[in-house]
């Protein structure tokens, strides 16, 4: 189909252009209030600490650097960065998918995924950045690992990490390129660009999750 790229890429403006509009007039709410007031005491170990149960390194940087750049005049930076990773994920749905089963499916697959159905609230909330953050750097992990450019696995181990550090979601595309390339014999040497983040990952739980957990947890 041609030019089924731009389509899909305008789209994605479109949609998530439209919606910031929408959304102008909202306002920070709930778990944004725990970073807005604490982040003045973050250090280096802030950044580490878990939020409700997930990794929020990029999450917390990202809010970090808003507040002391932009702070809370306006709301509509925040929900610009939710919509652009929306977006990017939209666009990168459309590239795993239009290599597998064509443009049209693609096309199909972006459009759902932009609208979200269920989801819809992860849409109207900036906090939910990393959810969606996980989302867009875990597709870009697995568009790149179907690539056969040479240096491919550096960058798949990056974004991965990137989602790892967005929330828990990432474990899941983790788990897919794992399972993608044990899978295929000549690649599975391949595995061991995954095994840092695993190890990474692993240190993090143990060093960081497990400790907030005994520490929530009803004596």
């Amino acid at each position: 189909m041609p030019h089924a790229r731009l389509f899909v890429v305008i789209a994605a403006v479109a949609v998530s252009a439209t919606i910031l509009v929408l959304t102008r007039g909202y306002t920070f709410y709930f778990d944004e209030w725990n970073f807005i007031l604490t982040s003045r005491d973050w250090t280096a170990t802030t950044y580490l600490q878990p939020h409700n149960g997930h990794p929020a390194m990029l999450t917390r940087l990202i809010y970090s650097v808003l507040l002391a750049t932009l702070g809370l005049r306006s709301y509509l930076p925040y929900m610009a960065v939710l919509l652009a990773l929306h977006a990017t994920s939209a666009i990168l749905i459309f590239e795993l998918v239009r290599r597998r089963a064509g443009d049209l499916l693609g096309i199909a697959t972006a459009a759902l995924l932009l609208v979200i159905g269920a989801g819809w609230e992860n849409l109207l909330w900036a906090f939910q950045m990393s959810f969606v953050g996980s989302v867009a750097c875990g597709l870009g992990m697995l568009v790149a690992l179907e690539s056969s450019a040479r240096w491919r696995m550096p960058i798949v181990a990056a974004l991965l990490t990137a989602s790892l550090m967005f929330s828990a979601i990432g474990l899941f595309f983790g788990l897919a390129a794992a399972v993608d390339l044990a899978a295929t014999p000549e690649r599975r040497k391949e595995l061991v660009w995954l095994a840092p983040v695993a190890m990474v990952f692993v240190a993090w739980f143990l060093t960081f999750w497990l400790h907030s957990a005994q520490s929530t947890s009803p004596s």
